[in-house]
């Protein structure tokens, strides 16, 4: 499905890894755990929902900054933690229904072969009901107008 978004304005926690990095799952792992288990979702002042995103963005040759966190009507109510805007725009949208981590990165693998003509500006995953095995995760990825 092609939609139009808005912009979004997140706030959460940041890491620079790539898909060729031998530690890129501990490091995305690191920050979901940061994000939960550090309270750092309890921490985010005016979210505008409860749910989680995980954004790659600042695409630069075969790294990207990878940032887990919310959604907020306000950026500067949350000064010491990451701030990022995914920009408005045309993406494709995968929803994903099943495994949280199983079917989510199996649905990566299918858009990487995809021949989409990609801006790398910002894709991003929406956690919309997170329950291990009985999930639901919108992947969009931005593409060209």
């Amino acid at each position: 499905e092609i939609v139009t978004l808005g912009e979004k304005k997140i706030v959460g926690v940041s890491a620079r890894t790539g898909n060729a990095e031998s530690d890129m799952m501990a490091i995305i792992g690191g920050l979901w755990q940061q994000y939960y288990e550090g309270k750092v979702c309890q921490k985010i002042k005016a979210k505008v929902s409860d749910y989680a995103y995980g954004i790659y963005s600042e695409y630069r040759g075969e790294t990207y900054l990878v940032t887990v966190g919310a959604e907020v009507s306000e950026l500067n109510e949350n000064e010491e933690l990451n701030t990022l805007i995914i920009p408005k725009g045309k993406y494709a949208k995968f929803q994903v229904i099943g495994d949280m981590v199983k079917d989510v990165a199996d649905a990566w693998a299918q858009i990487w072969q995809m021949d989409l003509k990609r801006t790398y500006t910002a894709d991003f995953e929406e956690y919309v009901a997170y329950d291990g095995t009985n999930s639901t995760v919108n992947i969009y990825i931005a593409i060209e107008e």
